[in-house]
Order: structure tokens, then C-alpha cells, then sequence
């Protein structure tokens, strides 16, 4: 039996079947219109295959207590077409299927633990850098979860001397979203990729604000390993970077055998770009 995965983007929703071992069969890669249009896609690519088990990772932030009666209903979304629009149960109705939803970073997170690294570390940190910026924890093999979804991209960091520039989030001065997200850098510089790759400074200061959410979240979980994707991270230089202003913020302070070897504990995705969908084929094996 097939098994559906979605990993539904705010500018793209990628759809697959596989099996189980995480073999993908078909996939496709549908643009995010109107809801109707996209959504209407994405139940015509699965109905053909009957799938009994479908997982979702889904932008947020999502309703995620089984016991509301929003559960799996996006929330107030900064993409203004589909808040509150109830994902959940309008593929859970239309494909007559169960259904298994997170948020896409922790779906990400997922991916990277069962099928990335193979279950071999058991607490992962993902960060995904991209428009915004979010944080899955995998803790003891479990996706770490309360009544509701983290938002670890909004934690407080410490501003680089001189820079005072306007945050993007509406909400704080200076957290790691308002200073470090790809929407942020936009606003700051407007370079494309190609551009930045060429700025050392301004990837230099990037890592400097990356690596204080990474050493906090380090401290608090203590993980096995530190996993950095999202369009951002594809700047080659900016791990490096990373990896230097970590050590600089511990300043020899916490002893970690794993960051003895730190080119191996702050790494990219074994995944690539696919971690999402990965994971939402994980989601649908477990039955998370």
C-alpha cells in the first residue's frame, strides 16, 4: 500500500507516493494559487492511488491540540488567504484517508531522524532560515511538542554593535526572525543569492545572530546534532560562519564531546531540500 506525503509551502506544495522504506514512487510539485486551485491539485495527484495514510507538513502555525476542535486548522498565518483554512479535514474528507500533520519545520526535523540520518541520532535540532525562520527538536526519538507548536525563531538575541536596523517582525526589536530571516536580509539589502554570496560581511553578521539561537537551543537540549536548511543556508560560507561564531559565544564554557568535532555537529540536511517531504512520509509510516 502507497503512502501520501504533502509538504505544502507558501509558494509551493510538493506532493508524493511512497512506500514505506521511504521509496518515492511519484511525486509532483504543484505552485500555491487560491486555495482552491492548489488544493483541487493536490487531490487530483493522490486520488488515483487510494492511499490509507497520508502526512502533512504544513506551514503555520497550526491548531495541533487533538483536543480542540481547530485541530489541524492553519491559524493566523501571515499568508492572508489561507488563514484558518482547516487542511486537515478537507484532505481527510476528500481523500478518505487518515491524515498526519505537523508544522513544516518539525516535519523537516522528522525527515532528518528517521530517514536523513536513520534513526542513528535520536536528539536533532533543525533550523530552518528562509523567509522566516523556525525550529524543530527531535528529543529521545519523539517530536518535542506542548498543548501547541514552538515558535523558537522569535527568541531574543543580542544585536551586533551599530546595527540598528528596523526589525521585520511586528512583534519584537530584536529577535532571531526580526534580525536573521531571509525576509529580514531582503528588506535590509535586496541582494539576490548570487550577490550575498559575494558579501562576506553581511553573512558574517548572519552567523553572529544564527549562532546565539543555536547555542541557546544547544544549552536547553543538548543534541546530537545541529541541522541548518532552508533557502538561506545555501550560502556555502555561512555554516563556516556559523560553526565560528558558536564556538566564539561558548567561549570554552560548556565541554560537549560532540562539539570537539563540530564540522559534524553543526551540519546541513543529509536531505537536501527534501527534508519536508521526507518527513511527512515519516509522519504516515509512524502514524504520528
Amino acid at each position: 500500500m502507497l503512502i501520501g506525503a504533502l509538504e505544502a509551502g507558501g509558494t509551493k506544495f510538493k506532493c508524493a507516493v511512497a512506500i514505506s522504506s521511504g521509496e518515492i514512487m511519484k511525486s509532483v510539485v504543484i505552485k500555491t494559487t487560491t486555495i482552491e486551485e492548489t488544493m483541487q491539485k493536490v487531490v487530483n495527484f493522490f486520488l488515483p492511488y487510494h492511499i490509507e495514510d497520508l502526512g502533512v507538513g504544513c506551514f503555520g502555525p497550526i491548531s495541533l491540540d487533538k483536543k480542540s476542535k481547530f485541530y489541524g486548522q492553519i491559524l493566523d498565518t501571515p499568508k492572508e488567504k489561507w488563514k484558518y483554512y482547516d487542511i486537515y479535514n478537507y484532505l481527510k474528507d476528500k481523500l478518505n484517508c487518515n491524515v498526519y500533520i505537523n508544522t513544516d519545520v518539525v516535519t523537516s526535523a522528522y525527515g532528518e531522524y528517521y530517514f536523513g540520518f536513520n534513526s542513528l541520532y535520536k536528539n536533532i535540532l533543525y533550523f530552518t532560515v528562509g523567509t522566516g525562520i523556525g525550529v524543530g527538536v527531535i528529543y529521545n526519538g519523539n517530536v518535542l511538542q506542548g498543548n501547541h507548536h514552538t515558535e523558537m525563531g522569535h527568541i531574543t538575541i543580542n544585536r551586533e554593535k551599530n546595527d540598528d536596523y528596523l526589525s521585520t517582525c511586528e512583534f519584537h526589536d530584536n529577535c532571531l526572525e526580526g534580525l536573521a530571516s531571509g525576509n529580514s536580509l531582503d528588506n535590509r539589502y535586496n541582494l539576490t543569492y548570487e550577490q550575498l554570496e559575494n558579501r562576506e560581511d553581511i553573512l558574517r553578521q548572519e552567523a553572529f545572530y544564527l549562532a546565539q539561537g543555536i547555542y541557546a537551543y544547544v544549552l536547553a537540549f543538548a543534541p546530537d546534532k545541529v541541522i541548518i536548511g532552508g533557502g538561506v543556508s545555501h550560502q556555502k560560507k555561512l555554516i563556516p560562519f556559523i560553526r565560528e561564531e558558536f564556538k566564539k559565544i561558548n567561549n570554552g564554557y560548556f565541554h560537549y564531546p560532540l562539539l570537539d568535532d563540530i564540522n559534524n555537529f553543526i551540519v546541513e540536511p543529509k536531505l537536501k531540500d527534501d527534508s519536508g517531504l521526507y518527513g511527512a512520509i515519516a509522519l504516515a509510516v509512524k502514524k504520528l
